[in-house]
Order: structure tokens, then sequence, then C-alpha cells
């Protein structure tokens, strides 16, 4: 692997300089057949069941805790090439700092695929794609995309041993992509919140530190009301290319949703919290549920509440809040 990167210069304008990085990668990775009869992993046994003979291959290790060892030798040339581009802007007149800015235009744009050596047919994988980028600073964007780089036969719905780009110079068809598009908004009270990390603390650091590993550790059990409200939005498009035999075609399935959480502080000592979306192709709710908090000081009551839907159900739950008695509680449920 190794890093190759180009950068344009502009003599006017705020635009500065573009850079755009690429990274190949190739590695080779073999792995031999363990079920050949030398290295003592499989046996074939015939049976008679009703009479008739029946033979089959079993592993000793089929039943085991590490699983079977695998069949069918592989030689993998895998081959991947990553990009990344951001630019650099002058200070505007408004801007008071004299530094240039830089902005990322995008993240990591991955391409990749294989080669396999040890085999006499479908030698290519699949082509990934995987792309990712921020916009202002605020709305992440996901791309995902499988190309199938084989001939489909229409009347079997199956691959056929033969490359698309043979005979239409196209690298393959595309099977399956998404479109992932997500944001967080959150309103704070104080400059410094408490933000729960997966840094543990030390016993010198803080008298109480069992407890607060046990947030830190833990960080969805924790409810920070230094945070008034907070809002995080899905958007999710998701199209796979399936066949119909009856019709030997292929048709576009889509999932397009919009999915949305957060919660909002009521008073000081009542939380409550929400999750659910929209289904533009069913156009209708997604799973929904709420979550309503009480802080009752060495206390806590939770209620989860699904109000619709095929699973309709509730459950609360009241508790210590000391995680060296977290067993001590009570809970109420029910539901579909």
């Amino acid at each position: 692997t190794t890093k190759l990167s180009g950068m344009y210069f502009f003599q006017h304008g705020r635009l500065k300089a573009i850079r755009h990085v690429l990274t190949p990668s190739i590695s080779l990775t073999y792995r031999p057949d363990f079920s050949e009869p030398h290295y003592g992993f499989y046996q074939t046994v015939t049976t008679h069941p009703e009479g008739v003979a029946t033979t089959q291959t079993y592993s000793y290790f089929q039943n085991g805790i590490y699983g079977t060892p695998p069949a069918g030798n592989s030689g993998l040339l895998n081959l991947s090439l990553a990009n990344n581009l951001e630019m650099k802007l002058r200070p505007s007149k408004k801007d008071t700092s004299t530094k240039d800015k830089k902005v990322m235009l995008i993240d990591n744009f991955t391409i990749a695929t294989s080669y396999n050596v040890a085999v006499t047919t479908f030698n290519w994988s699949n082509i990934t794609v995987n792309g990712v980028t921020k916009l202002f600073k605020k709305v992440d964007l996901n791309l995902n995309a499988i190309i199938d780089p084989y001939k489909m036969d229409y009347g079997t719905g199956k691959d056929i041993n033969r490359l698309l780009f043979d005979e239409t110079y196209r690298i393959g068809r595309i099977t399956t992509a998404s479109l992932s598009v997500s944001t967080s908004l959150r309103s704070l009270m104080s400059k410094d919140p408490v933000k729960p990390t997966q840094t543990a603390i030390t016993p010198a650091q803080t008298t109480n530190y069992d407890q607060l590993n046990y947030i830190l550790l833990h960080p969805d059990y924790y409810v920070d009301f230094k945070v008034p409200w907070n809002l995080s939005v899905y958007y999710n498009v998701i199209s796979t290319k399936m066949y119909i035999p009856s019709k030997q075609i292929l048709k576009d399935s889509i999932i397009q949703a919009l999915t949305f959480s957060g919660d909002v502080n009521v008073t000081k000592k009542w939380k409550v919290g929400f999750h659910s979306g929209f289904d533009f192709v069913a156009k209708n709710f997604t799973y929904t549920t709420f979550d309503i908090y009480r802080d009752l000081h060495c206390w806590e009551m939770r209620l989860n509440w699904v109000p619709f839907g095929p699973h309709k159900m509730y459950m609360i739950t009241l508790a210590v809040k000391a995680s060296t008695l977290q067993d001590l509680k009570l809970m109420r449920k029910r539901d579909w």
C-alpha cells in the first residue's frame, strides 16, 4: 500500500488549492482446502437409511465451539483504491482570522474487489463502492453500492461465466445501492456539558469511580439533564435488483424511510424520549417508541411505551441508581 497525492493551486479568488489523495492497496490471501484427506478434518461415510445407500461428507468439528474448517482452497488477490478530496479557502473579507480554511469535499471514497486465482470460473468478486463525506459540518452522507461484473442469464436469474465488460464495456451492473443522510441537533444549557466517553476512571481520580465508570462504559443508560433537547434525523434509501422468475426480468425493490429520535427535558426531573419514522413506500409510520424518565434522587423510574403497531407494549422499571445495586429493581411488563 502507498499514498499518491496531487494538488492544484488557484491564483485568484477565494479558492486557493484542491488536493486529491489516492491510497491504492494490494494484498494476497491464501487458504488451503482443509477437506482434503491428508488434513484429517473431514470423513466420507455411507449410510443406509430405509435400505438406500447414501454417501455424505462430514467434519469432526462441525458441532464444536470453534466451527468447521473451511472446505475449498482460496487464493484471493484483493484490490482497493481509496480517495480523499479536500480544498483550501483563503480568508474572506468578513473573517477576523488570517488563516486558510480547509474544507473536506470527500472524506473517503473506496472501490474494492478481489480476484480468486485458485478457481477456474467466476474469478472476480463483486465490486464494492463506499463513500463518506460531511456537509456544512452537520450533515453526514454515506453511499454504498455493490456491482456484479458478470453477465446474467435472464432465463434462470443466475450469473454466467462471462464478464459484462467484454460485451458492453461496462464494469458491471449495480445490484444494490443505498444512500444515507443524517444529522444531529442539540441545545446545551452549559458551555461544558457532560459527555460520556469510553475512557475509564482510576481510583486516584475520584472516590466514587465505580459509579462513574458504569456511566462512562454504558452511555446508552445515561440520562443527561444538562441537554434540554436533542434531535437526530436519518433519511435512508435502499435500491435492490430483484429477479422475477415468472417474467424473467429484474425489478427494482426500493426502501425509503425517514427516521428521527431524540429527547426533551420537561422539568429538571422529567425527560421524555422518542423514536419514530415514516416509511414512504408503505406510507405508514415505522416502529415507534416513547421513553419517559423520572429522576428520584437515589432511585430512577423509566417507562418504555410502544403505542401502536403489531408489537404494542409498555414496561415500567424502578431501579436504584448506584451501579453496585443495579440488580435491585422492580419491573412491570405487558406486551402483545
